[in-house]
């Protein structure tokens, strides 16, 4: 699915490459992550994180959109697919507001349906995007750094293993410089 959300997006958007330097292939508590980040011209931040394990039979996949140009929420993917479970999970972060979730747990037959609301989802987002106001990308940062620090406490995007793993200071890199962008690689 997240080929399909990179695939749409880029019908939309020029997506350029970014370094995820130590991030790009990690192994964590068994699981092989593989993050890749992107630069979308007029839009913003793109990344995603591939995560699977024990032999494939547990996958997690996220992809976060981060507006960097527009007065626009950020919004995550996350789905995990496990022991013939489907769990999808769409969040729209609006930094003055609470996060909207939507969450669908399906068993492996109905992904396909799932499919089918995510690009639903990610058409109708995309379109709003477009629409929304624009912002200074000094001042949208400043607002991505707040939203990143409560997802990082409040353990979101799978932020307890990175910190368990890791600690803060690592954790912190990764959310802001690679998959939130509210930082500038160092």
């Amino acid at each position: 699915m997240i080929d399909n959300m990179l695939s749409m997006i880029t019908g939309e958007y020029r997506l350029r490459s970014l370094n995820s330097g130590v991030f790009h292939k990690l192994v964590v508590r068994g699981m092989n992550i593989e993050i890749n980040s992107y630069e979308a011209e007029g839009l913003g931040r793109v990344s995603t994180m591939c995560a699977s394990g024990l032999g494939g039979l547990i996958k997690r996949d996220v992809l976060v959109i981060s507006p960097m140009e527009q007065e626009a929420p950020v919004i995550t993917y996350e789905r995990v697919k496990a022991l013939g479970k489907d769990t999808l999970m769409l969040t729209k972060y609006d930094i003055e507001k609470e996060p909207e979730c939507v969450k669908k747990v399906g068993k492996k037959k109905q992904s396909e349906g799932l499919d089918r609301e995510v690009e639903n989802y990610l058409s109708t987002y995309l379109e709003e995007v477009k629409q929304a106001p624009p912002i200074k990308v000094k001042e949208r940062k400043e607002q991505l750094e707040e939203l990143v620090a409560s997802l990082i406490q409040g353990y979101q995007l799978i932020s307890d293993i990175f910190l368990a793993t890791y600690g803060m200071k690592v954790t912190e890199k990764l959310y802001h410089e690679v998959l939130f962008g509210s930082r500038e690689n160092q």
